[in-house]
This record gives structure tokens, sequence and C-alpha cells, in this order.
């Protein structure tokens, strides 16, 4: 009668030695299978991961330094303006769309006083009335486009005045009352006297004067 097998040998795994033997050369040893980043499958790799997160920290780190250098370099540039201008800032502080306000109010007083100076200026020549022409708005649309800093800008408005008292005859100035002579014409042609004695009196008074 045959013995039965002892567990654990070799004729029931194939291929498996029997323990205290040594493996024939060539054969394969079982590897742990091993992901895309050296780690065994299923662990993480701490050192990756952490390399990872300071190169973020590193650009995020950067962006932040180029954004502070960005916004001091507006600051002082809005400062600069201001001080041109003569705005004067709160606590020395730009504050940009406030700035921004500010200077647009201040450029548009500057533009209107440049046009009413050359308005003055050039409505005596086309004997137009200055004040009526800066309170026509018909006058005041065609000057609006016209750039104080040009060359031309005192020929444009010259121009812009022809035109209007042309169109409106009521823009023009009041002709001046003729000059009156020292001495006052009598209804004959003659100077008025004053009587010297009673028939020059009455005689006056009989020529109705």
């Amino acid at each position: 009668m045959a013995t039965p097998a002892e567990p654990g040998t070799g004729a029931e795994n194939p291929g498996i030695p029997p323990e205290g033997t040594t493996p024939p050369e060539g054969t394969a040893q079982p590897e742990s299978v091993k992901d895309d980043k050296g780690s065994k499958s299923g662990e993480t790799n701490w050192q990756a991961e952490a390399e990872k997160w300071k190169a973020q920290a590193r650009k995020h780190e950067d962006r932040s330094k180029s954004t502070t250098t960005e916004l001091q370099r507006q600051s002082a540039l809005l400062a600069q303006l201001a001080e041109k201008a003569g705005i004067k800032l709160d606590d020395g502080k730009p504050d940009a769309e406030k700035l921004t306000q500010q200077l647009t109010a201040t450029q548009g007083k500057a533009r209107q006083s440049a046009v009413e100076l050359a308005v003055y200026r050039a409505a005596t020549k086309h004997s137009a009335d200055a004040d009526a022409l800066l309170d026509s708005r018909g006058f005041l649309k065609q000057v609006d486009d016209l750039d104080p800093d040009a060359d031309d800008f005192a020929t444009k408005v010259g121009d812009a005045i022809k035109a209007a008292v042309e169109s409106n005859p009521k823009l023009k100035t009041a002709p001046a009352p003729p000059a009156r002579s020292g001495t006052e014409m009598s209804g004959r042609g003659e100077g008025a006297r004053k009587p010297t004695n009673l028939a020059d009196a009455v005689a006056a008074r009989m020529r109705g004067n």
C-alpha cells in the first residue's frame, strides 16, 4: 500500500522547490509591482508629492511678488500724476478710480478755460458777442471737438465764430451809438444859444426854443 505524500512538499506544488533546496539557475524571482513613481503598487511616493507642492508654492510666491511690484509701480505713477495735476491725495495714498475722476475734472476745467480765452480773443475781430457765443449750445457744439493744444486751435475757433455769426446775427455785438457833438443843433440849423436879455428870451420863446 502506497504512503500518501506529506503536505508542503513539491509533489502538490510543482515548480516550487521544497524547503531547504536552492532553485535552479535561470529561474525568475517574483518582484513587487511598481507604479510610474517608483513606489510599490498602492503606495504613495510622499517625497515626490512634497516636491510637487513645493514647486507650486514657489510659482505662486513668484506671481505674488510680481503683482506686488506692479502695484507699487502703478501707485508711484499715480502719485506723480496727482502732483503734476495739483491734486491732493488723502493720506498720501493714491486711489486709481478717484484720481482718474479728479484728473478728468481738472482737464475739463483747463479745456473750458482755454476755449473761453480763445473766444474772447477772436470775438472782437468778427464783431461777435463773446458772452452770447459761450451761452450758445450750437456754438459750443462746434468747438467741442477742438484740441486746445493744437497749433491751429485759435484759427479754428475764429472760423467757428465767423460761421456762428453769419448763421445767427443775434450773436453779433450791438452797434455803438454815434458820438454826440458838443453843440446841439436847433430846428433851424442854428446852435442853441442862451438868451442874454429879455428881448432874446421872448424871441427864443417865439421860435419854440
